[in-house]
């Protein structure tokens, strides 16, 4: 015997049909495409950081679209241009910085000439070093820092205000990566002068920094401080883990990490500041990436850069018993600090290339012929202190 079926029932059941056919259309489109801000399914990568990879594969708008293991032609060319442009903004970077500062100088030189025509070479020279050079560098790197932070991002279309849309940053874990960065720096100290005893047994002198001494009147000191404290960590975060860590992270995040350090540390010149900033400058992308933005890092860098005129005075105590108790603060934060980092890279792991990534990150990087010049370019100044 059939069941009489109402109209309304009828209709409950056609709209549960349909119900389900729409859901599994929906399936089958997100099936289709892939995520475009994780096209390489990595689960290890903050994938808030990462921009829209449609941008450098197009074809990622194509249905059920399976990326090659080797990336083809027109994402090659894409990846190695965003590569080679970020490049190039560094060694523009470097021409340009050179050369303001060199335009700058001269024109304050004949400045001084003329207020003081009778004043020798020599002594006008020696004037500027000690009360305009600092004023000027800092005028130079504000400018250059800024300026080339800007272009880089173009290369992307990354807007400047993305870079400070912070995700998850309370004031604890800015105090912990602050601890952190004091046990980096604390420990990277310790292996620089094992190399420089090393080095120095050769005749070396690694911690040779040329010009750190023209710096002695009170106004140069005092702008050296203004630049080391904010100038410095404002738009040297702009411009590497803002426009470099970003543009570099376009296939992986790994890759953005280790090379924006790496030309971090090296633009450094010395060989603890190359260590101390290679090490400093992992951490610094890894929380950028993890908060998505440069302000954890900014306040890192001021913390970091701040640390000399916090720590000298307390190594400079003469009484034994106030000595023992600033070394003891010292190892007491030394401590935390290392418990801070632990808990850090337990909750925290550097992200992890997938084989696709692989061959899009690092591989195609070191190819890029702006990256290899500006990497030498580092190196051999680097060296040719060592040597003088």
């Amino acid at each position: 015997m059939e069941k009489n079926i109402l109209p309304e029932q009828y209709q409950a059941e056609i709209d549960a049909l349909n119900s389900k056919i729409e859901k599994l259309e929906n399936k089958i489109k997100e099936s289709a495409f892939k995520d475009s801000k994780n096209p390489f399914g990595n689960p290890t990568e903050y994938l808030h950081y990462n921009k829209d990879y449609r941008e450098i594969e197009p074809q990622l708008n194509t249905p059920f679209y399976k990326i090659p293991l080797e990336p083809e032609y027109h994402e090659k060319y894409n990846l190695k241009r965003i590569y080679n442009l970020t490049g190039l903004q560094v060694i523009f970077h470097i021409i340009a910085s050179n050369l303001i500062m060199y335009i700058l100088t001269m024109i304050i030189m004949i400045a001084l000439r003329k207020i003081n025509p009778e004043a020798n070479y020599y002594f006008l020279s020696d004037y500027f070093k000690k009360t305009l050079s600092a004023p000027t560098n800092m005028i130079t790197f504000l400018v250059c820092n800024t300026l080339f932070a800007l272009l880089g991002l173009k290369i992307t279309k990354t807007k400047p205000f993305e870079l400070f849309k912070t995700r998850d940053l309370t004031i604890v874990k800015i105090i912990c990566y602050c601890l952190i960065a004091f046990m980096i720096q604390h420990f990277t100290s310790i292996i620089s002068s094992t190399i420089s005893n090393i080095i120095s047994q050769y005749g070396f002198n690694m911690y040779r920094h040329p010009d750190s001494s023209n710096f002695t009147s009170t106004s140069s000191s005092f702008v050296i401080m203004l630049y080391s404290l904010l100038i410095a960590p404002i738009t040297e975060e702009f411009l590497y883990r803002g426009m470099i860590l970003k543009n570099l992270s376009c296939s992986s995040q790994r890759c953005g990490i280790f090379i924006s350090a790496l030309i971090f540390g090296l633009m450094h010149g010395t060989i603890p500041q190359i260590i101390l900033g290679f090490a400093i400058g992992i951490f610094l992308a890894h929380i950028t990436i993890k908060h998505n933005s440069i302000i954890p890092a900014i306040i890192v860098h001021i913390f970091n850069n701040s640390l000399s005129y916090i720590t000298n005075p307390l190594y400079n105590i003469k009484s034994k018993t106030g000595l023992f108790i600033a070394n003891f603060i010292i190892a007491l934060i030394l401590m935390i600090g290392i418990l801070a980092f632990l808990r850090f890279k337990l909750t925290n792991s550097l992200p992890h290339d997938t084989p696709h990534q692989s061959k899009r990150g690092f591989k195609l990087a070191i190819q890029s012929i702006a990256i290899i010049i500006t990497i030498i370019y580092y190196i051999i100044v680097t060296v040719s202190k060592i040597l003088r």
